[in-house]
């Protein structure tokens, strides 16, 4: 008998989706936290050290590219695409680009759909006080069980088939996944007495620990004890809105009380289509309170109360919205004035430069120190240096509480 081998080459097909580059069962990443949001360092094609925000609220991963220089994503067989979400500005004309590559350590992303928006459209970096490159997407929770340690700043990324020790005796919770995105349902107790049953899509790119939309239950209406507030900067520009306080927010086994709640208003919403399910989001002003560990392939949750679970939700009481820019994000200006605030009653406007801040250099303070700042609620006043136009002069902001109830 005579035995024929043949020996057939198969052409290898290209990797969608990401995986370890490395026969590991873990991948630890430190993160940057600003605005209580997660900021990663990663490299996209041929473009190395970009600063992303990691969001699990957004379907897509997004470049924001600057018109002035080489863009880094892959431009064949790109299409024109329009993506819309909160705030007041139309949707943003960008590009649906198709076969990138994402590199974070032994991390590696490849045939990754881009969206590649201009940052003569939209740039957040002036209210990170860091340039921002963009938002790394919900697709990544797919491939992997995704922990956001909170305490000690890192992300660590673990094989579905495996899962970490230190969650074993954690309580789970049940996720809802629908187009890629993880929901939650918890229970809110409304300072008037009443409660709601709600459906919460999980925005770890979302500052504010529970945002709500006005109208999509029958309890949940504008707050008859709140502010008039910038809420954020969503991908159509800035949300503004209504920002309350509910008695307490229960979520699987755990109660957070006198949690701050944010109800966008209509012009912040014109642009964004609403799940008739869907009664708003729950980001990152709550979950830093917790260590987690998100499993979308088993569509759980496991929340560990960490160091922060009993620090009180802080809110600026001054009214300032806060702007960086120059080279280094180390010139402030004021970017936006709530109503009815101290800025507002003292006479603050839009594009005022802040010069000093108690008597410093508002230059040798970060912007998130300039934020706790403007957060604190330890102090009656804050005074400032500003410079209008040509004018420089010092204002005094005589603090007080916004809420009625304070």
């Amino acid at each position: 008998m005579l035995l024929y081998v043949v020996s057939v080459t198969l052409k290898g097909q290209d990797y969608f989706g990401f995986r370890f580059t490395t026969d590991i069962n873990s991948y630890e990443i430190k993160y940057e936290s600003i605005n209580d949001l997660i900021i990663i360092h990663l490299a996209l094609n041929d473009s190395s050290d970009l600063n992303f925000i990691l969001d699990s609220g957004s379907k897509h991963t997004i470049l924001f590219y600057d018109d002035t220089l080489h863009c880094p994503l892959k431009m064949l067989n790109n299409k024109p695409f329009e993506i819309a979400g909160w705030g007041q500005m139309e949707p943003h004309k960008g590009i649906a680009t198709f076969g990138n590559t994402i590199q974070i350590g032994d991390v590696k992303g490849e045939q990754l759909q881009v969206i590649g928006i201009a940052k003569s459209q939209m740039d957040v970096s002036p209210y990170f006080g860091k340039k921002i490159d963009g938002i790394l997407g919900s697709e990544i929770f797919k491939y992997f069980k995704v922990e956001l340690n909170n305490q000690k700043g890192k992300v660590v990324l673990y094989r579905n088939s495996f899962f970490p020790d230190n969650y074993r005796k954690a309580p789970s919770i049940p996720l809802i996944i629908d187009g890629e995105k993880p929901y939650i349902k918890g229970v809110v107790h409304f300072e008037d007495g009443t409660q709601d049953s709600v459906t919460l899509l999980i925005d770890i790119g979302d500052t504010k620990a529970l945002n709500l939309i006005i109208g999509s239950s029958e309890q949940i209406k504008t707050p008859q004890n709140f502010i008039y507030a910038n809420l954020g900067v969503g991908l159509n520009g800035l949300i503004t809105g209504y920002l309350g306080k509910s008695d307490k927010f229960v979520l699987g086994n755990t109660t957070v009380k006198g949690i701050l709640t944010a109800y966008p208003d209509e012009l912040s919403l014109e642009q964004f289509v609403i799940r008739p399910d869907r009664n708003g989001s729950i980001g990152m002003g709550y979950f830093s309170k917790f260590n987690c560990l998100i499993d979308v392939a088993n569509q759980l949750i496991y929340l560990k109360k960490n160091s922060h679970f009993k620090d009180p939700f802080l809110y600026n009481r001054t009214g300032i919205e806060l702007r960086a820019e120059g080279e280094n994000f180390r010139t402030y200006f004021v970017g936006g004035v709530v109503p009815y605030t101290p800025a507002y009653i003292y006479g603050l406007r839009v594009g005022d430069q802040i010069l000093e801040i108690d008597g410093h250099r508002a230059a040798d303070f970060s912007y998130e120190q300039i934020n706790s700042i403007l957060e604190s609620h330890e102090k009656n006043f804050v005074a400032l240096k500003i410079k209008r136009g040509n004018t420089e002069k010092y204002v005094i902001l005589n603090l007080f509480s916004l809420f009625k109830d304070e």
